[in-house]
């Protein structure tokens, strides 16, 4: 048996986008692509609300993150 914690999360930011234009998490986690992936993408919802599309599972109790505007075109930051 595992004593073990695990956490899971939705991120919300609400953010008006143009459009083409995506949001994203990444941090420094691998759950978020410990800065170097674009792995946690988002939805828009109605409100200009932006969320995880699945949530996040981690081990880790404390971490980084940070959101990213992302061109729907090429997927570049």
């Amino acid at each position: 048996m595992s004593n073990a914690t695990t956490y899971s999360f939705t991120l919300r930011v609400k953010y008006e986008t143009i459009p083409g234009e995506n949001v994203c998490v990444l941090g420094g986690i691998p759950e978020l692509g410990n800065w170097k992936e674009f792995k946690a993408h988002m939805v828009w919802t109605p409100g200009h609300i932006w969320e995880t599309v699945t949530p996040i599972i981690t081990s880790t109790p404390m971490f980084k993150y940070k959101y990213a505007l992302l061109d729907g075109e090429n997927g570049k930051e």
